[in-house]
């Protein structure tokens, strides 16, 4: 995929340099906005975390604000490593929405099980690895907002209804296309009137159904984001989102984000063909 934000380097090179001047509906949602970008890269922020953020997490929550907010762009891709902190990122985005914007509706998408498994973990208040108890996002006076969130849990066997309640929605995105109840609460909800879409893993949805899926939701779509390590697919298809990030294997290792890979080669001596394929 071609990274679409390049044309874009000076100008949001500027915009950081200038403080992150925002041009919102309302005076009070620019200020909110500028100050929560300059607190990220604070020492406040870094001694209210565990764990200061990574200057590729920062360009990538920087640069989906950027296009949001300025470029007026609402289907975004961040190309990042797996091992990569892709969570936080999304976290990061949520909080910013959920300061500046008041927004109160977040549908996590993810291809399997294992992945949705980690995001409960991450996402469950209750949870010892609750990432806003990790990450301190929410700071000064909205720091109980973190604790208004509540989780719902798309799984086999769960009441749907945790839909219109929970203000962050996880699941696979085979239980909303094929579990058509799922899909008539979201859009059927008449309190909520908008949705910020995050679709972790995004190279693993089968293209067809999910861009039927995101076309269904496009009514009722304020920002997506896709996240993925990689965005080409071996079948030649790709998110129809815009990429605007990129942090590669190369710069993970270089930044020591993540260890040396070592690939193995078999001992092909040792392998025993028993049919060939014409």
């Amino acid at each position: 995929m071609i990274n679409t934000f390049s044309k874009n380097e000076k100008e949001f090179a500027k915009w950081c340099d200038d403080g992150y001047p925002f041009v919102l509906d309302a005076a009070a949602k620019n200020d909110k906005a500028r100050k929560f970008l300059q607190y990220l890269t604070s020492e406040s922020f870094r001694q209210a975390s565990t764990y200061d953020l990574h200057k590729h997490q920062r360009q990538a929550i920087l640069r989906s604000i950027y296009a949001f907010e300025v470029l007026n762009k609402k289907d975004l891709l961040l190309n990042v490593v797996t091992g990569g902190g892709k969570t936080v990122i999304i976290a990061a985005i949520i909080a910013y929405l959920r300061i500046i914007h008041d927004f109160n509706k977040f549908l996590i998408l993810v291809p399997n099980t294992i992945v949705r498994q980690r995001l409960v973990d991450d996402f469950e208040p209750s949870s010892p690895t609750f990432v806003y108890h990790i990450f301190h996002f929410f700071f000064n006076h909205y720091d109980y907002l973190k604790d208004q969130f509540n989780l719902h849990i798309m799984e086999q066997g769960s009441n749907s209804s945790g839909i219109r309640s929970s203000n962050i929605i996880l699941g696979n995105v085979h239980q909303i296309y094929e579990g058509r109840v799922n899909l008539k609460l979201l859009m059927d909800n008449r309190n909520v009137d908008r949705i910020a879409i995050f679709n972790d893993e995004a190279h693993n949805t089968k293209a067809k159904q999910y861009n039927l899926l995101l076309k269904k939701l496009e009514p009722k779509r304020f920002i997506r984001i896709d996240t993925t390590a990689t965005p080409e697919r071996l079948d030649g298809l790709h998110p129809d989102s815009e990429m605007i990030y990129e942090y590669s294997i190369k710069e993970a290792m270089r930044d020591k984000i993540v260890k040396r890979i070592v690939v193995f080669k078999p001992d092909v001596e040792m392998v025993k063909l028993n049919w060939k394929d014409e």
